[in-house]
């Protein structure tokens, strides 16, 4: 997987919770998963960061598409392979509405980038419990948990 990153993110401040994101997803798939380019058009993954650019109390937000214009929904997405491009959105608004402190932004970046990764909210009790990054909210958590590493595996069969 690709990705490139828009330079809203880092005026914005977004920078270390994409970087981190990224890292510990990549870290965890033993580092052969998730690599940066420098041009838009070849990334698989595109991330931005904006004002009021999401539905109030939606921290970040991620997409699927099919170059065709096609929109994928989350339950479609299995592990990366049925869609071309993700994009990933992260609402500065919203997350200083709610408080949002670096760590905050550590798990939203981790929690978009998972969607991207193919993995779904993380809800249900006893297997789900606890905080997750695939978990929904304002969590503070800088890295995946076990639980999270279990089903990337289990998406990705390695």
């Amino acid at each position: 997987m690709t990705y490139w990153v828009d330079d809203s993110v880092n005026s914005l401040g977004f920078k270390g919770s994409v970087e981190n994101g990224v890292k510990q997803w990549d870290n965890a798939s033993t580092g052969v998963f998730i690599t940066e380019v420098v041009n838009s058009s070849s990334a698989s993954m595109k991330i931005y960061a904006g004002k009021g650019n999401l539905p109030p109390g939606t921290y970040g937000a991620a997409t699927y598409w099919m170059l065709s214009g096609r929109n994928i929904t989350p339950d479609e997405v299995t592990n990366g392979t049925n869609f071309q491009q993700g994009v990933i959105r992260f609402d500065l608004d919203n997350q200083n509405a709610a408080g949002f402190e670096n760590v905050h932004r550590y798990k939203t970046s981790g929690h978009e980038i998972g969607h991207v990764l193919g993995l779904n909210h993380f809800e249900e009790p006893p297997g789900h419990s606890g905080n997750h990054w695939m978990k929904s909210g304002k969590i503070a958590l800088e890295q995946p948990t076990s639980v999270d590493l279990a089903h990337l595996r289990t998406k990705w069969r390695w």
